[in-house]
């Protein structure tokens, strides 16, 4: 499960290196064009978070049952952009990670979970818009594979589903982190907290919101 971030990557990133750069750069264009005409983009929008605990065995030993939902939410958009206050006992990465320039949204998780490490667990993110009622796709159903017990972050990540009218742009990832206490169990990672970010290609809120406004909506 505790795999180097970057050999989680590299074979995706070989595959897609070339429409990866190539997306930059379009998607650049798209900003610059978005900004020139005064476009508002997607003022309204709702996010809807899923995470799912497939095969694996609970705290008494038997088999839980497959896509057993841990934590679900529904959360308007400027909640995610408010920002987040960790918990007291926070590790200073976490705060530093937080707390860096770099545009993030992040959801408290009240009441806090757990999860043992040896479970799978999944993440699926919908965002929906309240102008048009229409849904995106922005993660589905991927596995958290990577624990970085040096940043208390355990990280999945899934490629952004562009309309068709698009085609140039593609190789654009969401990652979605889950932070955890360091409570000394090393089986068991407590969590208080969700961060989602675009870090491929968007790093401010005007970037993330024409990010999301190329996506495939229905």
């Amino acid at each position: 499960m505790a795999r180097n971030r970057d050999e989680v990557t590299n074979e995706k990133r070989i595959r897609r290196r070339r429409g990866g750069i190539r997306s930059k750069v379009y998607f650049t264009s798209f900003s610059r064009a978005y900004d020139l005409l005064g476009i508002q983009s997607l003022p309204l929008l709702l996010y809807y978070f899923y995470l799912e605990n497939e095969m694996g065995r609970n705290f008494e030993g038997d088999f839980s049952v497959t896509g057993r939902l841990i934590f679900s939410e529904v959360v308007a958009g400027q909640v995610l952009q408010s920002g987040m206050k960790p918990p007291p006992g926070t590790s200073n990465v976490i705060n530093y990670h937080l707390e860096a320039p770099e545009f993030k949204m992040t959801l408290p998780v009240q009441p806090r979970f757990s999860i043992p490490i040896s479970h799978t667990v999944s993440v699926s993110v919908l965002v929906g818009r309240k102008d048009s009622n229409k849904v995106a796709r922005i993660v589905n159903k991927s596995v958290f594979d990577y624990i970085d017990r040096t940043s208390y972050r355990t990280l999945a990540f899934d490629y952004l589903d562009f309309s068709p009218l698009y085609p140039f742009v593609s190789g654009i990832r969401a990652w979605i982190s889950l932070l955890f206490l360091d409570d000394g169990n090393d089986g068991i990672i407590d969590v208080f907290g969700i961060v989602m970010d675009f870090c491929d290609a968007a790093n401010t809120k005007d970037e993330v919101l024409w990010l999301l406004d190329l996506l495939d909506w229905k």
